[in-house]
Order: C-alpha cells, then structure tokens, then sequence
C-alpha cells in the first residue's frame, strides 16, 4: 500500500505524463497485436496499415482522461471551497454565540 501512497504522492503533471506515456504504448501494442492476429489467423496476409485510425484512437482516449483529470480537479476544488465556507460559517456562528453570552453576564462596576 505504500507505494500506490508513493505513486499518488506524485505532482500532477507527471502522473498525466505517466497515463498518457502508458496509454500510448497500450494502443501501439494492441495494434501491433491484432495485427499479428490477423495475419497468423485471417485469410489476408497482409493488411494494410491505417495510421490515421491508430492516431485517432490515442487522440480520443486522451481527450476522455484530460475530460476525466479536468472533471476530477474542478471537484476537488469545489470541496475545498466548501469546507473554507463551512468553516467560516462555523468561525461567525462560535463569534455571535460568544457576543450573545458576553451580553448576558452581568455587569459589575
């Protein structure tokens, strides 16, 4: 456990730089996979090459986890910001409380 601990621990840019590198190579081994596939188990032997289509594939995938990485940081900052609010409403209510019991003592001169 303490080296996912050690792994999350990272800065963010070089975990987005970590999925995209692994994500890249995913996909590259997948299609060189199928491609291997295909000529071991199709009738054709040779399949032609479509890069546009590998590209695209990484291009989408990698526009999903920046959606995801965006999606995930915007809510993070939005908890933050309610637990600041939440512990300003807390701070004013605990100050109006002590005001109100300081005007209920009596006063001796």
């Amino acid at each position: 456990m303490h080296s996912f601990d050690l792994l999350l621990n990272q800065p963010l840019p070089l975990l987005i730089l970590g999925v995209f590198i692994i994500l890249a190579a995913a996909s590259e081994i997948g299609f060189m996979a199928g491609r291997w596939i295909s000529r071991k188990f199709g009738k054709s032997k040779e399949l032609p090459i479509d890069v546009d289509n590998n590209v695209s594939t990484i291009t989408n995938s990698s526009l999903a986890l920046l959606a995801l990485f965006l999606g995930f940081t915007f809510s993070s900052a939005l908890d933050h910001f309610e637990k600041n609010r939440e512990a300003v409403t807390n701070e004013a209510t605990a100050i109006t409380t002590a005001y109100n019991v300081i005007k209920l003592q009596p006063v001796f001169f």
